[in-house]
């Protein structure tokens, strides 16, 4: 179960240096980060979801025959209008970051679109389109 998305409040680099220990933040951006403040509002990376869970989402909010190509697109996908929406996700096309950080400039997140979905790991941590989700009961 997760909360409704939300677009994160960057954290200065003071402040994600200030708390990273306690988020579970490995590295901090030299700007304003808006992948530590999801990390913040969510109460650490633990409360964040996986690719995995992003996963979820994507077989929850599609239908169709699905198939993945050796870049690791999922396409061949009907996006089931609303769906998105329920989670207060805006629609068509959306950014999702997962709690999986990859380096101090980058973090991992899910690319949904009405034919096809993808998890990167190239997502500037500098994005303020990327929605947030936590994890919760």
């Amino acid at each position: 179960c997760f909360t409704a998305a939300f677009t994160p409040t960057p954290l200065t680099k003071a402040e994600c240096e200030a708390q990273k220990s306690e988020l579970g933040i490995k590295n901090c951006h030299y700007e304003q980060d808006y992948w530590a403040g999801a990390v913040k509002q969510c109460g650490g990376v633990g409360n964040m979801p996986t690719g995995s869970d992003l996963t979820k989402i994507a077989q929850a909010i599609y239908k169709g025959n699905p198939s993945i190509n050796s870049s690791g697109y999922t396409y061949n996908l009907t996006y089931e209008s609303g769906t998105a929406t329920s989670l207060g996700l805006p629609e068509p096309i959306f950014f999702v970051w997962s709690g999986e950080e990859y380096s101090k400039i980058t973090a991992y997140y899910r690319y949904f679109n009405p034919t096809y979905t993808r998890y990167y790991y190239k997502a500037s941590r500098l994005s303020s389109d990327t929605q947030a989700l936590c994890l919760g009961d």
